[in-house]
């Protein structure tokens, strides 16, 4: 654990614990203001609700190759920016609805690593928004409320030649009987996001029952270096539009 000003009185905490569990019931790290990234030694395989909640100063993460995630683990760390899940990362079971790990961050980049084969859990951004999300080419499906409780999504990139599994077509037709409108008006904000997908697949995504609902799909080489005019995150309403630059991979480069 890297804290400012070079502090290393958290390390320890590693070394004293039981090696694989950081409890759940004692969110050792909660509203601490000092630490500003985190490398989980892969002994880790399980990070406990509200761990890091509100760590206001954490700035980089990276987390083991297998790690279940408690619900709420790394909300409201607003400073936290990309993040990769490894492919052996889950969200924990024992959660409720809307207890994504980053619950209300604004990251620049989600990305999910190559070798995971499926997308699983709800609302992995609820409250939260992120500029874009990277699926690997590996995956083969992807729960159809993986989006729910995005506030914004400006780019989805997905590498994946085939289109995943995603069964959202149902699920969405169904959004007038929702109990809570804003969940799909959340979802329907992350459909407005720009899909991109490989060149050779682009036909495919376009004439699919799920991936075809998005509204604004494009092949990876008609980008090239993309220049993606995205809107401001919902706090951010009434500024004029951002221009913002990436490259194939997602990343955002120099405006």
């Amino acid at each position: 654990v890297t804290s400012v000003g070079g502090q290393t009185e958290y390390v320890s905490y590693f070394a004293e614990s039981d090696g694989h569990n950081i409890a759940n019931d004692s969110q050792p790290f909660a509203y601490c203001r000092t630490i500003t990234s985190v490398t989980f030694p892969q002994s880790v395989t399980y990070i406990g609700q509200g761990a890091f909640i509100s760590c206001e100063n954490l700035r980089s993460i990276s987390l083991p190759e297998t790690v279940e995630l408690g619900q709420h683990c790394f909300a409201f760390c607003n400073s936290l920016k990309n993040v990769a899940i490894p492919k052996g990362a889950v969200m924990s079971t024992d959660r409720v609805w809307n207890g994504s790990p980053f619950w209300f961050c604004c990251l620049d980049t989600l990305e999910f690593m190559a070798g995971r084969e499926s997308i699983d859990g709800e609302a992995w951004l609820s409250q939260g928004s992120a500029q874009v999300i990277i699926v690997p080419s590996t995956v083969k499906s992807i729960y159809r409320r993986w989006l729910f409780g995005t506030e914004y999504l400006g780019n989805l990139i997905t590498y994946a030649d085939t289109p995943p599994e995603y069964n959202i077509s149902e699920f969405y037709e169904a959004r007038d009987n929702a109990m809570f409108s804003w969940q799909w008006q959340s979802l329907e904000n992350a459909m407005k996001a720009n899909l991109i997908v490989p060149d050779g697949a682009l036909e495919a995504y376009k004439n699919h029952k799920d991936w075809g609902l998005f509204e604004h799909i494009y092949s990876d080489l008609a980008t090239g270096i993309a220049q993606l005019q995205v809107g401001l995150p919902p706090a951010e309403k009434g500024k004029s539009m951002n221009r913002i630059f990436f490259d194939l991979t997602g990343r955002q480069l120099a405006a």
